[in-house]
C-alpha cells in the first residue's frame, strides 16, 4: 500500500513539473510578444509590430515615423482658415478690362465666419471664379475637356495618371517656373504650400488618347469631346499639399467640418497651360503659425495601449487586420476659426465582414493626449 502511494506521489510530482514547465513556456511566449512590441515601439520608421489583440483583431503592421518626428517632439502649430480678399482674388484671375457678371448665392453659414455669400464671377469668354471667404475655384472654358482626360482615383479601373509623365518638360514653360508662379499665388492667399509637389505633364497627344466625356452614369458621349488637341493645349497638372518640417499635413476630411467638430477635405490643385490658368482649386487650405511651445509625442507603445483599450470595448462581427501604424499630422478644430496641426497615430488596415466583403478601416489617436479622433 505504501509503495502504491509512493508511486502515485512520484507521478503527481512529474505531472506537476510538466505542468509548470508548460505554464512557464506559455508565460515566456506571452512575455516575448510583449517585449517584441515594447522593443519595436522604440524603433524608427520601417519596423514591424505583430500582435493578436483578440480572436477578431490582429496587428501585423509596419510602423512609419517621419524622420523629423522620430525625436517624438514637435513645436505646436496653430492654424486658421484665411479670410480671403475678394478684390485681390479677382485681380489674380481676370484682367482689368474683362467684363464680369456677378451672381450672389446667399444663406450659407460656417463656424469660422458665420453667415456668408458664395459669389460667382463669369467672364464673357466663359471663365468662372467661385469665391467664398476661405475657398476659391477658378476654371476657364476648357477645364471640362481636361477633366475628361484625368481619372485620378487609383481605386477605380479607369485610373490613368500613371500614363502622364512626371518628368517631361513641356515646350511652353519649365515646370519649376510654373510652380513658382503658382506658389506665389498661394503665398498671396497666406496658404503656404510644400515645394515637394506632385505634377503631371499633360501632352496634347496623350490627352487625345485618354479623353472620355462621360455622364454621371458612366455613359460616354463622344459629341462632348474636344474637336482637336494641339500643342497649344499642353498643360501641367499640379497636386499640392501643405507641410510642417517636411511632414505632409493630411488632407482627408473627417467628421463634419461645417456644423460639427471635424474638418473637410483639403484640395489644392492647379492645371496651368500655355495660355495661363485652366483650373485653380483651393479648398480648405490653412494659414499656419508655428509656436515655441514643444509637444511631447506619445510613443508607439502607448498608442498600442490606447488601441487595445478601444478594442476591449468593441463587440465585432468582423475581422480586422491592421497593416500600418503611422505617425502623421492632422488639422484639428478647436473653436471658431482656431485650429491646431496635431501629430496623430493612424491605425490602418482592412476589415472582413460576415459576407466576406472587405473595406478599409482607419482608427486615429491624438499623439499628444491619446484621445481617439472620431472619423
Amino acid at each position: 500500500m505504501r509503495r502504491k502511494i509512493y508511486i502515485i506521489g512520484i507521478l503527481c510530482g512529474i505531472l506537476l513539473l510538466t505542468g509548470c514547465e508548460k505554464g512557464k513556456n506559455i508565460s515566456n511566449k506571452a512575455e516575448q510578444i510583449t517585449s517584441n512590441v515594447i522593443k519595436k515601439a522604440s524603433y524608427k520608421d520601417g519596423d514591424t509590430i505583430q500582435k493578436q489583440i483578440d480572436t477578431n483583431i490582429k496587428i501585423n503592421a509596419e510602423v512609419n515615423i517621419p524622420e523629423s518626428l522620430q525625436s517624438l517632439k514637435i513645436n505646436k502649430t496653430k492654424a486658421y482658415r484665411p479670410n480671403l480678399n475678394e478684390k485681390n482674388i479677382k485681380e489674380i484671375f481676370f484682367q482689368k478690362n474683362d467684363k464680369l457678371f456677378k451672381n450672389i448665392d446667399s444663406g450659407y453659414n460656417s463656424r469660422e465666419f458665420g453667415k456668408y455669400d458664395s459669389i460667382c464671377y463669369t467672364s464673357a469668354d466663359g471663365a468662372s471664379l467661385i469665391y467664398e471667404p476661405a475657398d476659391i475655384e477658378y476654371s476657364n472654358l476648357n477645364r471640362e475637356y481636361y477633366l475628361n482626360c484625368l481619372f485620378t482615383d487609383p481605386q477605380f479601373e479607369d485610373y490613368n495618371l500613371d500614363r502622364y509623365p512626371q518628368s517631361e518638360e513641356l515646350s511652353f514653360a519649365k515646370k519649376e517656373k510654373v510652380f513658382q508662379k503658382i506658389k506665389k499665388v498661394f503665398d498671396t492667399l497666406n496658404i503656404p504650400i510644400s515645394e515637394d509637389y506632385t505634377s503631371y505633364s499633360l501632352n496634347h497627344k496623350q490627352l487625345k488618347k485618354e479623353e472620355k466625356a462621360m455622364d454621371s452614369n458612366g455613359n460616354i458621349h463622344t459629341e462632348n469631346e474636344k474637336k482637336s488637341w494641339k500643342e497649344d493645349d499642353d498643360a501641367y497638372y499640379f497636386i499640392l499639399h501643405q507641410e510642417i518640417n517636411g511632414v505632409p499635413i493630411e488632407q482627408s476630411g473627417y467628421g463634419d467640418g461645417y456644423t460639427g467638430t471635424g474638418v473637410e477635405e483639403t484640395k489644392l490643385e492647379v492645371i496651368y497651360g500655355k495660355k495661363g490658368w485652366i483650373s485653380f482649386e483651393e479648398q480648405w487650405g490653412y494659414s499656419l503659425e508655428q509656436t515655441d511651445t514643444v509637444w511631447n509625442i506619445i510613443p508607439v507603445k502607448k498608442a498600442l495601449e490606447y488601441f487595445q483599450k478601444k478594442c476591449d470595448m468593441l463587440v465585432l462581427n468582423e475581422k480586422w487586420n491592421i497593416s500600418e501604424i503611422s505617425l502623421k499630422l492632422l488639422p484639428v478644430f478647436k473653436k471658431n476659426n482656431d485650429y491646431e496641426i496635431r501629430p496623430v497615430w493612424f491605425f490602418e488596415g482592412d476589415s472582413l465582414d460576415q459576407d466576406k466583403k472587405e473595406h478599409k478601416i482607419t482608427i486615429i489617436f491624438d499623439a499628444i493626449t491619446g484621445k481617439e479622433i472620431t472619423t
